[in-house]
């Protein structure tokens, strides 16, 4: 089954909406230049206040000090790190902690950028490259290209997922899991009819 996660959370009604229906991540962005990015300490916060044993926590990161990074997953208990900025293998190797590594992919984009960009890392984060922006774009990538790279190891496919299009993303791209941010939101904030039918789309493929 593929999993899901719910990104750039920053509420608890949110968090909660996304655990109670049956999301597999939650992700909490730790980079400040983005609309979605949350203090570590709101973030415990909110871990405080959901049940947290019926998911996975998944903390974003973008071209920050390995130092600092460990600091943040070890206050949060963080199951996963995603590094969506330039960090190198070395980077990967240094946190101690499953990694999801975040590759921005264009038209041009081939499997052994794939290959290179995910150096070390346990999963291949899928995102599409978009006017120098490390994520959260809305634009959907290439699902079949997505596909190929699962043969290389296991993908979460992000870009422009909704609860209207998820299900045939699945049905291409057979990913390890999808990651929403923006196709659940409305008026730029997290709703939670949206959270619960993406998850329920998403079961359904």
């Amino acid at each position: 089954m593929t999993r899901v996660k719910i990104c750039g959370i920053r509420e608890v009604a949110h968090a909660a909406a996304a655990i109670e229906a049956g999301a597999d991540y939650l992700g909490f962005n730790f980079y400040p230049r983005v609309r979605r990015y949350i203090d570590p300490g709101d973030a415990e916060a909110i871990l405080r206040a959901v049940d947290r044993s019926r998911t996975q926590i998944v903390g974003i990161f973008v071209n920050e000090a390995p130092a600092t990074v460990r600091s943040i997953a070890d206050r949060l208990n963080l199951d996963l790190i995603q590094l969506s900025g330039d960090e190198g293998p070395a980077c990967v190797a240094e946190l101690g902690r499953p990694v999801a590594r975040t590759v921005h992919v264009s038209a041009s984009t081939t499997l052994e950028d794939i290959e290179r960009g995910r150096g070390p890392a346990a999963y291949i984060h899928l995102d599409c490259r978009q006017n120098g922006q490390y994520g959260g774009t809305g634009v959907p990538i290439d699902w079949g290209f997505a596909g190929r790279v699962s043969a290389i190891g296991p993908v979460f496919l992000a870009g422009g997922l909704t609860p209207e299009n998820v299900a045939e993303a699945i049905r291409v791209a057979r990913p390890f899991a999808v990651d929403v941010a923006s196709g659940v939101e409305v008026d730029g904030r997290k709703h939670p009819e949206r959270i619960r039918a993406f998850v329920a789309a998403a079961r359904a493929a």
